[in-house]
């Protein structure tokens, strides 16, 4: 029987020699056993074509959809085809990889060959395949070739096929490129079927080729076809059923392209998944609480164990895969970053991106209540308590914290600033501190990040990236305000101080961030690097709060090491503030040598020193913890700057003080008119605390002239040659105010847009001045409270504002029929206010006030001591010996003291006010009134003042004679020092004395002087009593006013030409003044002053002949202390009033532009101006120069 050859196990088997068979069957074709089992590593063709590679993977597709689970050559063809196809598929995303595609242009190839007789044979041999149905359209076939970045070799992988759309070249060797389903790399010798591929690409593939039917047809992917349907049948048929739009289904890719154009296979366009789409599945996506921008970054870390976790679009991590995954990455770009064992281009997180290398220690507890710290508490192992234990230890949360947070900004990118204490912990140890940050992730559990941060590292140790350092800087901020309205408009301004006293050249330094990232800061270094003590620098930030800052300290300078800096953060909890109910009414008297501020919650409160008095109202918060315990809770603060105490005296001297006016501060209302200020302000542009500030450490400082310096004399400093620099000083003076202002309203439940504010305007100020100050007072209250107030500031006369507090105490009872003077003594200036009956009938003003006292004249100068009774104190400070319970302060109090003597921006007259400020330790008060000679300055300069009250009330017509003499203002308490007795009451007799014989007419019976309880408050309190009350609007208030302007200006007054009657001998009562001028347009001009100087002279002379003559005066002398020696003073006053007056004249002519300009003042007072100071320095050496030295 003969035997048949054939492959198969199908066919006829009755076969005799040569007979003619039939074409082979598919089903025939399947029972061919391979000899190799399918396990054949190069596999050969016996198809007569070039191309029968291409034909046998499509062949490869119809086994294996048969054959799904095999491990056969056939199932590596199309496992290395579906690499192909994902990897162009992806191509984008591989960053380490890139993939080019070089087009075969089947015409222009054929041609070239053809055209060269070595080749022709060739040509035409692939024209005569090409010419296959298969190829039917095909014009252009592409070379795919890869390269690995860096490597300089580009490596065929295959072309593109119209068999199965690609084709991959045998021999390929595995790519380091891990697969993005995490199973392994591509062209490796796993069976990857499309089932365990990306899902992202499983959708295109099923989506492609059902709206483009074309890939379906025998003549071209036909066998890819059927793979899909017998890998999931209903897929296919599910997304049959989508009636899937082709334009809006191929539109979240992109086409393959090259050089020339796009990638095409029979007239199908290739595709490419866009950048912006991405595998949108991840088991490691961050979960932030911040709306991201872009794509949400991975959360990785070192071993971080991601087997059986989605890796990355639907990649499944594998064993291994955590320990390729870095502390740190290169690649700064998030969105560059290439997923570590992947390949892939996605950005990811790890731990450097989160946490820095360097740990900031503090030399004192950081304030957790103000800043953030992490979870609480914070863990102290048993061998660190001791190292971190206040005085006042009593539990684990008393303990010291001196840490800040060593976050990269790049935390906030993904966390709010309340996430903080959410995610981070601190763990300290003897000799360590763990910080620990937990970052959540969208599924599973945290990514835990850990740092351990080491004062020394052993080499060892230092080498380890999980180990950070932990770096001891002394610094320290401050922020003010420190809250965040409900209402944005009100959180209009920042200012931040930074303290910094490390070594080296180089300044810390601090970066302003918010949610929306970096924040502008206008910034002053105000004090560089110095022997005397700490650097500072401020920043102020406008229109909106900081989220966090960045604070940026140099590492100590190390010969031949780079320089470098440690960042940490620092994270405000801020204090959320709501508008409320009260509505708050702030009077600011601002002075020649003091200024005070007054406010009233409501019209039925009583008024009170503005004051920051508790912790709720916190305006300035600095980085250190207050200690639990003290005498005063301001001292809870003062002494608990550890190791950089000087801070403190930074924030008193140039920024602003944490407690005013409460039991235990160092400041309080009434504060001096003063500014501290660089060495060189005048040539700066102004920044309030960058350059400037009010002076409230005036009195307690020790402050070195190269840093820095007071400026007293504000208020009469904005003309002249230094006006422009005055004019700043003011500025910023008040802005300061208006800032504590604002702040102190907000703290306390007040609507900040019902905020009244009122000042005081002295008449003696010249009209160039006083618009200088109405401009300032609304620009500045304007960039303050900004547009939305309902009431803009209000102005009141220096004159009005004390009599109507009085008169609310109770001190003045006004009524018809009885008339009343208020004397309003300030620094600079004396305002008057004459009262007839109930309402003001007249006002006055002039340039005779405290400084008079205690200055050395008009023409002082900084730095002078001539004062007589300023050198009577300094010759007896020496000599005085302090209690032992005041030993300490009395010690502080004089060394004050003597470095006032020596600062040469000091007038004597600042100094003195130094002393008054000091006094319950210097007793400069209790010296004055044991100075018998120099008492008599007191006398003089009160007796002047009733003189001139009594000469204008009747030149007013002011009948009859004031019941009610009161006085007001700082400058009056010389008053209390002159009758030491309770009520003046030997003051009270002078002063009839007085107006008695400068009137000529009877002083009523029950005439009464007062003196202000608080003279300095008493302005303040009258103006805000006065608008609270009315609450701005009240018609009584627009009478008042309306009454004040049609008041007289009492311009000046002058006697009659002197006679030789003898009835005008000295000791008779003064002649009635003649003419009388009055209002403003009465006033004399400098002319008419100049004809009127003799007139003068005789006023004053009779009211010192008057004091020295008359019995009844003489009388009360002993009562008051004061030796008057008639025949010195007398001589003495012959001889320099001329002098005094001349100097006025002289002040006028520098101050006034034309001869014609109206003088703003009296100028009675003129000829004891310069006289009264002089008489002080003559008085201490003729009597006590020599007793002292």
């Amino acid at each position: 029987m003969s035997t048949i050859l054939r492959l198969h196990q199908q066919g006829k088997s009755l076969l005799r020699g040569w007979q003619q068979s039939d074409r082979l069957s598919d089903n025939q074709i399947k029972t061919i056993a391979d000899p190799d089992g399918g396990s054949a590593h190069v596999t050969s063709t016996s198809i007569p074509t070039p191309f029968g590679q291409l034909h046998l993977l499509a062949e490869a597709f119809e086994f294996v959809r048969h054959e799904p689970n095999g491990t056969s050559v056939y199932h590596h063809l199309v496992t290395h085809c579906l690499d192909l196809l994902e990897l162009l598929f992806f191509r984008q995303q591989f960053a380490n990889y890139s993939l080019t595609l070089l087009p075969w242009h089947k015409d222009d190839q054929l041609r070239a060959l053809q055209s060269n007789e070595a080749t022709r044979l060739m040509g035409r041999t692939l024209g005569l395949y090409l010419n296959d149905p298969q190829f039917a359209g095909v014009e252009t076939l592409f070379l795919i070739f890869g390269e690995a970045r860096g490597s300089g070799r580009r490596e065929l992988l295959g072309l593109t096929s119209p068999f199965t759309l690609v084709f991959a070249r045998q021999g390929l060797r595995a790519l380091d490129i891990q697969r993005v389903n995490g199973t392994g790399r591509y062209f490796d010798q796993a069976i990857v079927p499309l089932a365990s591929r990306a899902p992202e690409f499983q959708k295109f593939l099923y989506g492609w080729f059902d709206v483009n039917k074309n890939l379906r047809d025998k003549t071209f992917a036909n066998s890819f076809f059927k793979y899909l349907q017998d890998t999931d049948r209903q897929r296919v048929n599910d997304v049959a059923g989508q009636n899937l739009n082709p334009t809006e289904f191929l539109a979240d890719y992109e086409p393959l392209i090259y050089e020339g154009g796009t990638v095409r296979i029979k007239g199908a366009e290739l595709y490419q998944a866009r950048t912006s789409q991405k595998p949108g599945t991840s088991d490691w996506f961050i979960a932030a609480t911040r709306v991201l921008e872009g794509p949400a970054p991975l959360v990785l870390k070192p071993d971080l164990d991601l087997t059986g976790s989605n890796y990355y679009g639907g990649t499944r991590g594998a064993a291994g895969m955590g320990a390729q995954i870095g502390w740190a990455d290169a690649e700064p770009n998030l969105a560059a970053r290439v997923l570590p064992a992947l390949g892939i281009t996605y950005p990811y997180l790890t731990v450097n991106d989160l946490l820095e290398d360097f740990l900031v220690e503090l030399p004192y507890g950081l304030n957790r209540d103000k800043f953030a710290a992490g979870r609480q508490p914070v863990i102290y192992k048993p061998g660190a308590r001791k190292a971190y234990q206040y005085t006042d230890f009593d539990t684990d949360a008393d303990l010291q914290f001196p840490f800040l947070l060593p976050l990269k900004k790049q935390f906030f990118t993904f966390f709010t600033p309340e996430d903080v204490n959410r995610l981070v912990q601190f763990t300290v140890e003897m000799n360590y501190v763990t910080v620990t940050l937990t970052v959540p992730v969208q599924n599973g559990q945290p990514v835990v990040y850990e740092r351990h941060y080491y004062r020394k590292l052993p080499s060892a140790v230092s080498q380890r990236p999980e180990n950070g350092f932990l770096v001891e800087t002394l610094v320290n901020l401050g922020v003010f305000p420190f809250y965040k309205h409900e209402r944005a408009e009100i959180n209009n301004t920042y200012e931040v101080m930074l303290v910094d006293d490390n070594s080296g050249s180089s300044l810390a330094d601090l970066h302003f961030h918010d949610a929306q990232g970096p924040r502008q800061a206008e910034k002053q270094v105000r004090v560089a690097r110095n022997p005397f003590g700490a650097a500072s620098i401020y920043y102020q930030l406008r229109q909106a709060p900081f989220d966090f800052v960045e604070l940026e300290c140099p590492l100590p300078d190390a010969p031949g090491t780079p320089f470098r800096t440690v960042r940490n953060v620092v994270v405000p909890l801020w204090k959320p503030v709501a508008s409320g109910p009260a509505n708050f009414t702030f009077a600011v008297d601002f002075g020649t040598t003091n200024s005070h501020v007054a406010l009233m919650r409501g019209a039925d409160t009583t008024p009170e020193p503005f004051s920051i008095a508790t912790e709720d109202e916190l305006q300035v918060v600095t980085l250190n913890q207050p200690l639990k315990r003290a005498n005063a809770l301001p001292e809870r603060y003062s002494n608990s700057f550890g190791s950089l105490a000087y801070a403190r005296t930074v924030q008193n001297r140039e920024f602003v003080p944490a407690f005013i006016g409460t039991p235990g501060a160092d400041y309080a209302f009434p504060i001096r008119t003063a500014t501290c200020e660089t060495p060189i302000f005048a040539g700066q542009i102004t920044q309030l605390f960058g350059n400037v500030n009010i002076g409230f450490n005036i009195n307690r400082d020790e402050l070195n002239g190269s840093v820095g310096h007071y400026r007293t004399n504000l208020k009469w400093e904005t003309s002249g040659a230094d006006n422009e620099a005055g004019q700043r000083r003011v500025r910023a003076f008040l802005r300061e105010l208006l800032l504590l202002i604002k702040h102190k309203t907000a703290l306390n439940n007040g609507d900040v847009s019902k905020t009244q504010v009122v000042w005081f305007r002295p008449l003696s100020m010249n009209a160039a001045a006083q618009l200088v100050f109405e401009n300032t007072w609304a620009e500045e209250y304007k960039w303050v409270f900004g547009e939305r107030q309902q009431f803009p500031p209000r102005v009141l006369s220096e004159s009005l504002a004390p009599y109507l507090d009085l008169v609310k105490q109770g001190a003045i009872e006004p009524r018809d029929g009885v008339n009343a003077v208020n004397v309003d003594i300030g620094g600079g200036t004396t305002d008057v206010l004459f009262v007839r009956g109930e309402k003001p009938a007249a006002i006055s003003s002039f340039r005779f006030a405290g400084d008079v006292l205690w200055s050395d004249g008009s023409r002082q100068t900084r730095g002078g001591r001539l004062n007589g009774f300023l050198r009577y104190q300094d010759a007896l400070v020496g000599k005085m010996v302090p209690d032992e319970t005041n030993k300490d302060a009395f010690q502080k109090a004089r060394n004050a003291f003597e470095k006032a003597m020596k600062n040469p921006d000091f007038y004597a007259s600042d100094v003195v006010s130094l002393l008054f400020g000091f006094d319950d330790q210097l007793r400069f008060s209790e010296k004055i009134i044991l100075a018998q000679h120099l008492r008599v300055v007191l006398l003089l300069h009160f007796a002047a003042i009733v003189y001139h009250v009594g000469q204008a009330a009747q030149a007013q017509g002011l009948s009859p004679l004031p019941r009610h003499l009161s006085f007001s203002g700082k400058g009056s308490t010389y008053i209390k020092l002159l009758d030491f007795r309770p009520g003046q009451p030997t003051a009270t007799k002078l002063a009839r004395l007085v107006l008695a014989f400068a009137t000529g007419q009877p002083v009523p019976a029950d005439f009464r002087l007062t003196v202000a309880t608080d003279p300095k408050e008493a302005t303040a309190n009258g103006g805000a009593r006065l608008f609270a009350t009315q609450q701005g609007e009240h018609l009584a208030l627009q009478d008042l006013m309306e009454n004040m302007k049609a008041t007289a200006i009492i311009g000046d007054t002058f006697p009659k030409e002197p006679s030789d009657d003898a009835a005008e001998a000295a000791g008779a009562p003064a002649v009635a003044p003649a003419p009388v001028l009055t209002g403003r347009a009465a006033q004399p001009n400098l002319a008419q002053a100049r004809e009127g100087r003799d007139g003068v002279l005789v006023n004053a002379q009779r009211l010192i002949d008057f004091l020295a003559n008359d019995p009844d005066v003489e009388e009360l002398l002993p009562r008051l202390n004061v030796e008057f020696d008639a025949d010195f003073l007398s001589e003495f006053f012959r001889q320099e009033m001329g002098d005094s007056l001349n100097a006025g004249f002289n002040q006028l002519s520098a101050n006034t532009a034309k001869e014609t300009t109206a003088i703003g003042e009296t100028l009675f007072f003129f000829a004891f101006r310069d006289a009264l100071p002089k008489l002080t320095q003559r008085l201490y050496e003729r009597h006590y120069a020599a007793q002292t030295a």
